[in-house]
């Protein structure tokens, strides 16, 4: 009789019932089961991870444009220590891939005499090409740029249509994303030489920088 009260009426092992705990059991065919519901949410919360991750990663690759105002109150001018100021305007575009990019630049760059009456000149007009690095995702933004530096007006000893060099140097530009995909970049301190006579007597611009940009990707 202890066997068969054991096994009960019908001879088969009384069910074991829900479990307590709540937890799902580990049959081998049953939905709940390791290969079951439980193993089917991990997987869902993994996958919509990756989506997330997706969804926040920036575009691997996209065109931009910008315009950009720079200054500069501490220029150094080789044998023409009268200009010291320097101003300007200019437009850059390219194309990026992640943190890496190459970029073209036009600027147009205005002196000022200091001494005496303050005479502006239109000065000279610098294409560069070169690269940009992004970094502090995206935050951040280093660039160098390198081409030809072209007199835009008569001096004492030099014509214009001079053709000489130009070279940009931007360590730490910091970058505010705002909607729209347009961004404000505002380079506190950068290092321009601007040398658009290279003869016997050369014109060599180092010009000290404070710019601010806008910037449209698309």
């Amino acid at each position: 009789m202890g066997v068969a009260q054991a096994r009960g009426l019908g001879g088969e092992p009384p069910s074991a019932g829900p479990n307590p705990l709540g937890e799902p059991t580990e049959g081998r065919g049953g939905k709940e089961g390791r290969g079951g519901k439980a193993g089917k949410v991990g997987s869902t919360d993994y996958n919509d991870g990756i989506l997330r991750i997706a969804r926040e990663e920036p575009a691997l690759s996209t065109f931009f444009v910008d315009g950009e105002v720079f200054g500069s109150i501490f220029a150094n001018a080789s044998d023409r220590a009268n200009l010291s100021v320097t101003y300007g305007f200019a437009v850059s575009g390219g194309y990026r891939w992640e943190r890496l990019g190459l970029l073209l630049r036009l600027e147009q760059n205005t002196w000022v005499a200091t001494e005496l009456d303050h005479e502006v000149f239109q000065g000279a007009v610098n294409i560069g090409l070169g690269g940009e690095y992004r970094y502090f995702e995206g935050r951040a933004r280093a660039s160098i740029a390198l081409g030809p530096s072209i007199l835009l007006s008569d001096t004492l000893l030099d014509e214009s249509g001079e053709v000489g060099l130009f070279f940009l140097l931007r360590p730490f530009g910091v970058r505010w994303p705002i909607r729209g995909g347009w961004t404000l970049v505002f380079d506190p301190l950068s290092a321009a030489i601007v040398a658009p006579v290279l003869g016997r007597l050369p014109l060599v611009m180092v010009e000290y920088r404070t710019s601010l940009a806008c910037e449209a990707r698309f």
